[in-house]
């Protein structure tokens, strides 16, 4: 399922547009407008009700093949080191306003998160990543490998843009280096309260479709437990806060 954002004419914004079912494919030639609407097949807001006009319809189709031929680009071809912020900042609004759940989307976004890291733009690249993890979460409601692993992802990337190294944090004997960063109570209120509840979800989810002696369980939850045990050797208070939610996980059956 998809979700389209209508934006009719007035300026007054309509809810997220849910297909009813999976728009076919209208080949390269011209869209015409009666196409559109008949492609999505009379299916209507799932907030508001409203059913699509026929140039309604042929604007969305025709969003939803240009930004499939962007990403199809970019999968042959990285934007990262092409684009500037001012770009991926105005191609997010464009995503935003017409496509509210689109695997499409959540596609482009990856490709945008890698431009953001590539031009050091550390926090536009976390947003991105919170919307990934939005997007799996609504997608898959259940247990999804994809959302786990997207929640890991974001994790993992905050450590990193904090300084923090997660080789570093797993080896033993654990260097210095890699807990001086939990020394910023900010950092550590940051792992405490973001980044440990995101390996906890992700491990729970993990658990159910793998178990826990499965690789894809126990790498997770290696990275999450020394974590906490970071936490607790140089900020004992944040570590309290950390153990409450990766505790959860362990004691699940």
């Amino acid at each position: 399922a998809r979700q389209l954002q209508l934006q009719p004419r007035g300026g007054k914004k309509k809810g997220p547009f849910k297909g009813a079912r999976r728009v076919k494919r209208l080949g390269t030639g011209r869209l015409q407008p009666a196409e559109a609407l008949a492609a999505l097949g009379g299916a209507s807001c799932k907030h508001c009700g409203h059913i699509p006009t026929a140039m309604q319809a042929w604007a969305l189709l025709r969003a939803e093949r240009r930004l499939q031929a962007r990403v199809q680009q970019w999968e042959q071809q990285s934007p990262r080191g092409q684009l500037a912020l001012e770009a991926v900042e105005r191609l997010e609004r464009q995503i935003e306003r017409r496509f509210a759940q689109h695997i499409t989307a959540d596609r482009a976004y990856g490709h945008l998160v890698a431009v953001c890291l590539g031009l050091g733009c550390r926090r536009d690249a976390e947003r991105l990543m919170e919307r990934r993890v939005a997007f799996h979460g609504a997608a898959y409601p259940g247990a999804s490998g994809a959302h786990a692993w997207t929640m890991e992802a974001y994790a993992q990337m905050i450590l990193s843009n904090r300084g923090m190294k997660v080789g570093e944090l797993v080896r033993r004997p654990r260097s210095v280096a890699a807990v001086r960063p939990l020394l910023n109570d900010v950092v550590a209120g940051e792992a405490a309260e973001l980044v440990m509840p995101l390996f906890a979800r992700a491990l729970e989810i993990l658990m159910l479709l793998f178990g826990r002696d499965h690789e894809y369980y126990t790498e997770v939850e290696q990275t999450a437990s020394a974590l906490q045990v970071a936490l607790e050797t140089v900020a004992p208070g944040a570590a309290a806060t950390a153990a409450a939610a990766l505790n959860a996980v362990r004691a699940a059956t």
